[in-house]
């Protein structure tokens, strides 16, 4: 089995002016989540959706003046 080992690696790279793009491995379930510090109590899913491009989800967040700490949290299953 050639499945990654641990949680995905998120990645964070410029994108268009004011934007950042932030992605991680295809064929994770994984939930994008930010929040306005590392000590935050409460973490929220980042509104915009996912795209696929290539093998990797991606997500376009606007650089605005607050700053963000992001992370990814396994998407919860249904029972």
């Amino acid at each position: 089995d050639d499945a990654p080992l641990g949680p995905p690696e998120l990645q964070i790279r410029p994108g268009a002016a004011g934007s950042i793009i932030l992605s991680w491995a295809a064929g994770t379930d994984c939930v994008l989540e930010r929040a306005p510090g590392i000590n935050a109590a409460e973490w929220e899913t980042v509104p915009a959706e996912p795209v696929l491009n290539g093998e990797r989800h991606e997500v376009q967040e606007s650089v605005s003046n607050s700053l963000y700490i992001y992370r990814l949290r396994q998407a919860q299953t249904a029972d």
